[in-house]
């Protein structure tokens, strides 16, 4: 039996002028039924790594119900939970990350507990639904974390962060309340954009309607966040200074490769984003399966007829004026985790 924690780690190097990097080890997977991560090496072309900065960011989709209302009501959707929890944390910790993004902690409960773990050194974002308490009990939660590491010499929020709901989810997405968290984030007195998603899925049945609801949201809702972070980290390279880098991250639910992917990596190209996976494979040696239903127990207990691997968990960047570039990603399977009487790679 095999499980794993979904993550992605990704490095940002920039000229010391500019500033901004990371390290990369981690996991990999994906989402609704896969745990795991994924790294990643941005850096500065022909910079020196040593004379610039590190920022590590790590994001992982955790996969965790365990008292949320849909692991109260569907049991079997709670799978080693505690020991996979206990794992990412560790992991989480031990890292030293700069900025982590959470998705799939469902009980505000957990987010909560995840926001202490990491405290007091991170500071954590829990969006919450933007509607009356009576009808927050039916509404679902954002399942979302998201945490920056608070500096002596006051690092922390410069804008936002904030967060939209998608709307007119389908299908099982109705119980949930997906959206995009935003903002920017002074790490290492640098100035770096973020973007944080975990979208509409595919279901086995209604890929179609999945895809078009999909699509939808990501014009009404995470395309407009991506160009008001744009926006703000333009608006601070007045008066000569740089535009730092914009990081998206999250579980796009889209497939590598198809007509979707396509599409959406056109919409952002614009903006001057790149598919770090694709930047750093360029040869298609290594197709960065982040759902992998032949390697992965929690896969097929979510649902059965998933049989093809896929490339479903992203980390785009855009550099901006800062030079970064994607060096390196990995997707790593490198995490233990006692599960009943098996030790199994989490």
């Amino acid at each position: 039996m095999k499980i794993y924690n979904i993550a992605l780690e990704a490095i940002l190097v920039l000229l010391p002028a500019l500033a901004c990097a990371s390290s990369t080890q981690g996991l990999r997977g994906r989402d609704l039924g896969d745990d795991s991560a994924v790294a990643v090496d941005m850096k500065v072309a022909g910079a020196d790594r040593d004379s610039g900065f590190g920022i590590k960011i790590l994001s992982s989709n955790a996969h965790l119900f365990e008292g949320s209302f849909a692991g109260t009501f569907s049991p079997s959707s709670v799978y080693a939970d505690a020991e996979r929890k206990a794992e990412l944390l560790r992991r989480a910790k031990e890292g030293q990350y700069d900025m982590m993004s959470f998705t799939e902690v469902w009980a505000d409960d957990e987010r909560g507990s995840f926001a202490a773990s990491l405290s007091p050194t991170h500071k954590s974002y829990l969006p919450q639904p933007n509607v009356n308490w009576f009808s927050r009990i039916f509404s679902g939660s954002p399942g979302m974390v998201l945490s920056a590491a608070l500096g002596e010499d006051g690092d922390g929020w410069a804008f936002g962060p904030f967060f939209n709901p998608y709307e007119n989810m389908v299908n099982a997405d109705q119980l949930a309340y997906k959206g995009v968290s935003f903002g920017s984030v002074r790490i290492k007195g640098n100035m770096v954009g973020w973007v944080q998603t975990h979208a509409q899925a595919s279901y086995t049945g209604t890929e179609q309607t999945d895809a078009e609801a999909r699509k939808r949201q990501m014009v009404q809702t995470l395309l407009p966040a991506i160009v008001r972070v744009k926006q703000f980290m333009k608006s601070q390279a007045v008066g000569g200074g740089h535009e730092g880098p914009t990081v998206l991250m999250g579980d796009l639910n889209i497939v590598a490769g198809p007509e979707e992917y396509d599409w959406f990596k056109a919409e952002v190209e614009k903006m001057g984003f790149v598919d770090c996976w694709t930047e750093t494979h360029p040869e298609g040696d290594e197709p960065g399966y982040t759902y992998d239903p032949a390697n992965n127990s929690l896969v097929n207990r979510w649902d059965g007829s998933q049989t093809s691997p896929q490339r479903l968990d992203y980390v785009f960047l855009s550099p901006g004026d800062s030079g970064a570039e994607c060096a390196e990603m990995n997707v790593l399977t490198d995490w233990t985790a006692t599960v009943g009487t098996e030790t199994v790679p989490v």
